[in-house]
């Protein structure tokens, strides 16, 4: 009976869960806007990780033949 007590609060909120609007319904531009900044979001840690291993890489390249790392 506690269980059940608990459980209906979390029953009654799942309700406003259909206000998302990327999943049930919305304009079309609101859906694209959505799913492009998911994408971007997605990339961006690819992005960075990129950027800084090709700018180390760049300044590895750069440095004298004769000089070494340490």
């Amino acid at each position: 009976m506690k269980r059940l007590a608990l459980a209906a609060p979390l029953v009654a909120a799942a309700a406003s869960a259909w206000a998302c609007p990327v999943c049930f319904g919305g304009e079309e531009t609101t859906l694209r806007a959505y799913w492009w900044s998911t994408l971007m979001l997605s990339l961006l840690p690819f992005g960075v990780i990129g950027t800084i291993g090709g700018v180390g890489w760049v300044l590895l390249r750069r440095r004298p033949e004769g000089e070494s790392a340490s």
